[in-house]
């Protein structure tokens, strides 16, 4: 963050300026003591489990230059406070302020799967060409996109945000607070239904973010997606893997692509195999070229891309491979992850936990999970948790009769062990909650600890 005086922070709030405070220089911003940095100003802000105004003594006592917070708080002596109705909604007000100051462009990337892959390629493609900023893991709500944009200094191009929703009118606020000159959608997919109620309202609530483009803006759509067709205006990027849109991508092999674009051809490597990481990297392709980098020079960086740790991370123990695709699940995420996988590997073996926030429908959609896995013919399928016995009972369904259900990710590594041999590949997949990296580590630890001896097919 760029220095400012905390009059400028009040008149960006709407917050009075204590006396004799006017001159105070700010020179970051926080929201929990434990990162806070001196000269900072401290947003106290409120919420289920704690209320940041109980932090304020422990906040000047770090170096804090100034509190915001809702109502009274005692503070001690000379140490200046700036009283507002909202402290979440004043640190959208000094975000959208502070953009305003600096004048950088912002890309907001939303969707129901793939968007914090496709932010993290944008901003690894931008660099070099451009100063960017990018949200650090998943800052994708009020409190995230601000920092976000509070993170830029005068040597930032472009900030990449992340937009995330659980419920409806989220979107349309962080869009509010971001109004962004590119808006990416990568998706429309069933996530967060017990929030949003149906397929049609995460595609409401996703295609919310492009009413607040900037005059100008630029939209980066997925044209497969036929929820998200209606939405592309002239000038629009409208991105594909099939026929029709503007700008295409074409597998050539597992970690081969071609782009073909009003931009040019370029043929491109991919670090990541699978459609999903391709149609990722085509929207980030997209979005670079609306920000002035030409696919040519952006798609150079492809290949030095270091996948975000749990998304389709591959690595090798004892002569077994192990994917990785633990950070979150919902059914569109993995099927496309059980599709990449039986790309990967033949002698196949799959961990998959619950999906969390599906609604009334949960049920189903973990049995239609179940039915996908059982298509892949694998050695073993291990469910985990009680949401997952609806994914045991799907692939039983579908013809599958090597299943186990266990109740923990610290059960997996013991129905997982008598299977484990060189040559082999394990799946591991489920909603954050689940805590399923915590078997991927297991099974590593035990594969280089003991590497297991060959067995018969």
């Amino acid at each position: 963050m760029e220095a400012i005086g905390l009059a400028r922070l009040a008149r960006w709030i709407g917050a009075d300026v204590p006396a004799g405070a006017g001159d105070v220089l700010l020179t970051s911003v926080s929201t929990d003591t434990r990162a806070l940095r001196p000269g900072a100003v401290f947003f106290a802000l409120g919420g289920a489990r704690h209320d940041g105004a109980a932090f304020a003594r422990q906040a000047f006592a770090r170096g804090a230059r100034a509190l915001v917070v809702a109502g009274e708080v005692d503070a001690g002596p000379g140490r200046p406070v700036l009283r507002v109705a909202c402290a979440r909604t004043a640190l959208a007000a000094f975000a959208a302020g502070y953009r305003a100051a600096l004048g950088f462009r912002v890309v907001a990337i939303t969707g129901s799967a793939g968007k914090t892959t496709t932010k993290d390629l944008l901003h690894h493609l931008l660099r070099g060409h451009l100063g960017a900023v990018k949200a650090p893991a998943s800052f994708n709500n009020d409190v995230g996109v601000p920092l976000t944009l509070l993170s830029a200094d005068r040597a930032t191009d472009v900030a990449v945000v992340e937009v995330g929703t659980s419920g409806p009118g989220e979107i349309g606020r962080l869009g509010a607070i971001a109004r962004p000159d590119v808006a990416v959608i990568t998706c429309i997919a069933p996530a967060h239904l017990a929030g949003l109620g149906s397929i049609e309202g995460v595609a409401t609530e996703k295609r919310s973010l492009l009413q607040h483009l900037r005059p100008g803006g630029v939209a980066v759509l997925n044209a497969d997606d036929h929820r998200l067709r209606p939405a592309l205006r002239p000038g629009d990027h409208a991105c594909g893997l099939g026929q029709g849109a503007a700008w295409r991508a074409m597998a050539l092999g597992p970690l081969r692509a071609r782009l073909t674009s009003p931009a040019g051809d370029v043929t491109f490597d991919l670090p990541v195999p699978g459609e999903p990481f391709l149609r990722s990297a085509l929207l980030a392709l997209a979005a670079a070229d609306v920000l002035g980098v030409p696919p040519a020079r952006a798609a150079e960086a492809l290949s030095t891309f270091q996948a975000p740790v749990g998304r389709m991370q591959v690595t090798r123990a004892g002569g077994v491979t192990l994917v990785d695709d633990t950070y979150n699940a919902n059914p569109a995420s993995v099927k496309a992850s059980l599709e990449t996988f039986a790309g990967l590997a033949t002698d196949r073996l799959v961990v998959l936990g619950g999906m969390n926030e599906l609604g009334a429908d949960a049920a189903e959609h973990h049995r239609a999970v179940g039915r996908q896995a059982a298509g892949l013919a694998p050695r073993l399928l291990v469910t985990v948790g009680d949401d997952a016995r609806e994914v045991a009972a799907g692939a039983r369904a579908a013809g599958l009769s090597a299943v186990v259900e266990v109740a923990t990710a610290d059960d997996v590594l013991a129905a997982l062990r008598p299977h484990l041999a060189p040559g082999r590949a394990v799946l591991f997949k489920a909603s954050r909650g689940y805590r399923l990296e915590r078997a991927v580590a297991a099974a590593r630890a035990a594969l280089t600890a003991a590497p297991p001896r060959a067995r018969a097919a």
